[in-house]
């Protein structure tokens, strides 16, 4: 039996099999399936492959791709939609996303680290990342750790250099520490 299965399908099929571990026989196979799925990515859009990284209840597996690799094109190819991140950042020598979202709101300054990507949602991925009014050390200021995802919902995207100095120093003094 033969059977022709179109793109739909195709992505479909990934989909059961990625997010549903007790389709794939045993903890082995997945580890190699996913082996596979990073080569091929790597192969096709960049990057190398380093490692599969198994969680124990199988539900946060991760593959882990190197993209400082010339292969990965500037923009960040496929990686940049899919992920939403660069491959190199020009805010600092830490990856970081940093947006404002304008004087209304007391946590104006989203500043996220895109190299800390704490677990993926059915939305996408969430990162660890900083909260922050122009403040943030003051009584009445607001600064705080806190997750995030990637967008527009943040406000407008800002360079770090951007920001207040109070908040990159807020900033800065987690990551350098």
């Amino acid at each position: 039996m033969q059977a022709i299965i179109n793109k739909q399908q195709l992505s479909y099929l990934l989909n059961q099999a990625l997010t549903n571990p007790e389709e794939i026989e045993c903890s082995d196979a997945m580890e190699a399936f996913l082996e596979d799925l990073g080569k091929l990515v790597a192969d096709h859009f960049g990057g190398k492959f380093e490692e599969v990284m198994i969680d124990d209840d199988g539900f946060d597996d991760r593959i882990v791709i190197n993209l400082d690799d010339d292969s990965v094109p500037e923009d960040g190819g496929i990686y940049k939609s899919a992920l939403g991140i660069h491959k190199t950042s020009t805010n600092s020598k830490f990856n970081l996303k940093c947006y404002d979202a304008g004087e209304e709101v007391v946590d104006r300054y989203t500043i996220i680290h895109i190299d800390d990507m704490i677990r993926m949602t059915a939305d996408g991925a969430l990162y660890s990342a900083w909260a922050a009014s122009a403040n943030p050390f003051h009584p009445l200021g607001f600064g705080q750790h806190t997750e995030a995802m990637i967008g527009n919902h943040l406000g407008q995207e800002v360079e770090f250099s951007q920001l207040p100095e109070d908040v990159q120093r807020f900033v800065a003094q987690d990551l350098t520490s």
